[in-house]
């Protein structure tokens, strides 16, 4: 006897498609709210940001008046103007889109674009935030697990060097990020280790929570934790200042407020982040069979004061 099964009549089945997307991987993006961020207006005739500051206090030229009614004229103290300057880069990346996809799409792919347009500029801009910080600064402060940034790719991260980079950042005169603390943002390894140790007080535990940065695992020694997933690591075997994913030496920073500077991307200057969406025939596309969604900006990150800044070098007990 005939039996008719799923099996036997299989053409008529097809999959069902759920239009409710699954969650994707998103880096944890923590270093550019503590910028200062400064407006680069258009049509300034530069792209080209200049940072000023006048000199730190000194009583090099505070003299005594020895003689009544008489100026003492041997030690006059001049006005000091120092400059920090950083060039804007433009970036860009674009995504193709055929009349034919558009057409017959399950998913609105213009606005998929547009998103990960977004997303992809912010994980740009952490990245290069997070490399700038590590760069070779003449008066950044620098913590090592072990001996030097060679020999510390072996040695777990510790309390003592949360508490040395705190205390390198005070005899720098610092400005807190909050009134009283610094903030840390550390790869996840080392907050892992931080997290072990005795001295570690968990956000629960803070006696007003309120106000948390977005990130914040804890506290140490006067340091707000903060705990990322894009962290910087190097090679032990190559150069401290080279960003590699696998690299065995990890770097947690320190820093005071406005240690670092960022162009401000909410401003109306055309160097603001743009996403410009070509969906009309040209001459490269009579036929209008493309629609191209492109996103471009210019951007920089400089650090602003290398004194205010303090890098651990470290390895990590997770394995």
């Amino acid at each position: 006897m005939a039996v008719n099964t799923t099996s036997t009549l299989s053409d008529q089945f097809q999959k069902y498609f759920s239009k409710q997307l699954l969650e994707k991987i998103m880096p944890t993006l923590r270093l550019a709210p503590f910028a200062k961020k400064s407006p680069l207006p258009g049509k300034s005739g530069s792209k080209e940001m200049r940072w000023f500051r006048f000199a730190a206090p000194s009583t090099a030229n505070i003299q005594e008046v020895s003689t009544e009614g008489t100026t003492p004229g041997s030690s006059e103290k001049s006005l000091s103007l120092e400059t920090v300057d950083a060039v804007l880069t433009q970036y860009l990346q674009y995504i193709t889109l055929t009349d034919i996809l558009t057409a017959t799409e399950l998913f609105n792919h213009v606005e998929e674009s547009i998103r990960e347009h977004g997303e992809d500029a912010a994980l740009h801009m952490d990245n290069l935030i997070r490399n700038e910080l590590a760069s070779n600064e003449t008066g950044k402060n620098y913590v090592y697990a072990d001996t030097d940034w060679a020999n510390s790719n072996s040695t777990a991260i510790s309390a003592s060097n949360v508490l040395d980079a705190v205390t390198a950042l005070k005899i720098d005169s610092a400005p807190t990020v909050d009134g009283n603390h610094y903030a840390g943002v550390f790869p996840c390894e080392t907050a892992r280790d931080l997290m072990r140790d005795s001295d570690w007080l968990e956000v629960h535990k803070y006696s007003a929570p309120d106000g948390l940065f977005e990130g914040e695992v804890g506290k140490l020694y006067g340091c707000r934790v903060l705990e990322t997933n894009q962290g910087f690591r190097s090679e032990s075997t190559g150069s401290q200042y080279s960003y590699s994913a696998s690299g065995d030496t990890y770097s947690s920073f320190v820093f005071g407020r406005n240690a670092y500077g960022v162009p401000e991307l909410n401003s109306q200057s055309p160097f603001s982040p743009q996403v410009i969406i070509a969906d009309t025939a040209d001459k490269s596309d009579p036929g209008n069979l493309k629609t191209v969604v492109t996103y471009k900006s210019f951007y920089t990150a400089k650090t602003l004061q290398p004194k205010w800044v303090a890098e651990i070098y470290s390895g990590t007990a997770f394995s």
